[in-house]
């Protein structure tokens, strides 16, 4: 039994990291006030838009995801085409040698 007391050791300092990790955790909304004073709390100032102000906006986000959209499916589809082509001319060349 000369191993008992290395096993002893090492369980004692597995309880002792599960102890320090236990008592480290992240506190939730605490994060925030542990780098700035909790007295000065600043309020968000959205902007307010009237209704035909607020489609026309809508609009603009919509038809910039559309773009966005277009573009990003252009490239899968230039990948895609570029990967079949590559793997093609690497059975070819399996095949040749």
């Amino acid at each position: 039994m000369s191993s008992a007391g290395h096993i002893l050791d090492a369980i004692n300092r597995m309880k002792n990291n599960r102890k320090q990790r236990d008592k480290n955790k992240f506190k939730g909304n605490d994060f925030p006030t542990m780098y700035s004073d909790s007295s000065k709390k600043q309020q968000l100032h959205f902007k307010e838009l009237s209704g035909k102000a607020l489609e026309v906006e809508k609009m603009k986000v919509r038809s910039k995801m559309m773009l966005q959209k277009r573009k990003m499916l252009k490239t899968v589809v230039i990948f895609v085409c570029i990967g079949i082509v590559v793997f093609a001319l690497f059975l070819k060349f399996v095949n040749i040698i």
